[in-house]
């Protein structure tokens, strides 16, 4: 699973919804479709036509794990305008009140979405295999996780550049030290559940499918990006947003493409820093030409909020239609990879189009109704 934006949404009079940055909608929104396509493409498409052992589907395979860096790094970022300081720099008490509980949301629909329903009336018959998959890490824990220790360190900050200097701090220590976490193997001395969390190699498959280390990194990192572009006046944004990402980009693409090659090893992929610094460049590169695309689309700018705003209700309807969810199956429990490659793609484009068209409904009719009741008073 790929994430979704952790962003609560936001009151019509609070500064951040007067001055979004839309370009981190429409990446937000290039990512949601990718992440659809690609689960869909994943689990029914045989692997006769689909082999991700060979070229090009190699290729696609490793864009897809782009994905989660790419929205981890744009959350890291609209955390910056979404959370309001007071004129003493401190983070306000109710927004740091609306912030835990949006998290924890996260994190408690993440568990439910693979709730044994069974343990409500015969818990004798779960199997172990269900418990698994229940105390599982997903992308949903991982972002309230991470959140929680982003707004714990945002509220001793009195200031967006000194939180922006110690969130880089964390998202590079959390890069070095994630070799270290993995070859000290949580699962020998914690919990699975509570291991599930921070992860190693052996039990990847099992339950650390996000784990903190290393993947909360990219929010952290993300901070900065957000700091940048907080600071920059709104009508130059777009401009500076393109230039720093083209620019930071290629440099940090190129450092992590030096490491793969020094470095290259069987537990490369899986916790090596220059990972991070790899797929942190190509997010940046592909921000970059999402910001170019921006600028001949901003006459629909808005679609691209009301979409983003509904990332969670588009993440959860699109994992409950393909995989299935507690006591119910999905498309992919009928047809697991036994689809050709032009089935594939027909499901995974209709299932693009009702997320869409459920997104933009929802939001259609959530702004209808605040109008009424901005009417009503």
């Amino acid at each position: 699973m790929e994430p979704v934006d952790p962003t609560p949404p936001e009151s019509p009079a609070s500064p951040s919804a007067t001055t979004r940055f839309y370009i981190l909608d429409l990446v937000r929104l290039v990512a949601i479709l990718v992440m659809i396509v690609g689960h869909s493409l994943d689990a029914l498409v045989t692997p006769e036509e689909l082999d991700i052992r060979v070229y090009p589907w190699n290729v696609w395979n490793f864009g897809r794990g782009l994905t989660a860096p790419l929205f981890l790094i744009v959350s890291g970022a609209v955390q910056i305008f979404a959370n309001e300081r007071g004129a003493s720099g401190r983070l306000l008490k109710v927004v740091i009140g609306r912030r835990v509980r949006w998290f924890l949301l996260l994190v408690a629909v993440g568990y439910a979405m693979s709730f044994p329903v069974e343990l409500l009336y015969r818990p004798d018959i779960v199997t172990g295999q269900q418990w698994d998959n229940f105390a599982r890490v997903h992308i949903l824990q991982l972002i309230g996780v991470t959140g929680l220790g982003y707004l714990f360190i945002m509220a001793l900050t009195r200031s967006n550049g000194v939180f922006a200097l110690w969130a880089l701090g964390v998202g590079i220590a959390v890069s070095a030290v994630t070799p270290l976490v993995f070859a000290l193997d949580a699962y020998q001395v914690l919990p699975s559940w509570a291991a599930n969390y921070l992860g190693a190699p052996a039990h990847l498959g099992k339950g650390a499918l996000f784990p903190v280390f290393p993947y909360s990194a990219y929010m952290f990192l993300g901070a900065g990006l957000g700091w940048f572009l907080k600071r920059t006046a709104p009508e130059k944004r777009g401009v500076a947003f393109c230039a720093v990402t083209l620019f930071a980009g290629l440099v940090l693409a190129g450092a992590g493409r030096l490491g793969w090659v020094l470095f290259d090893s069987e537990t490369f992929w899986q916790s090596h820093p220059c990972v991070i610094v790899l797929r942190t460049g190509l997010c940046l590169l592909i921000m970059t030409a999402v910001g170019i695309v921006y600028r001949v689309t901003r006459k629909i700018e808005r679609l691209y909020a009301m979409v983003g705003k509904k990332a969670l209700h588009i993440f959860v309807a699109h994992i409950l239609i393909l995989y299935g969810g507690p006591g119910f199956a999905g498309v992919a429990w009928r047809a697991p990879r036994a689809l050709t490659l032009a089935q594939g793609l027909g499901v995974a484009f209709g299932l693009v189009a009702i997320c869409l068209a459920g997104a933009l409904a929802a939001a259609s009719l959530e702004a209808r109704r605040k109008k009424k009741t901005r009417s009503d008073r």
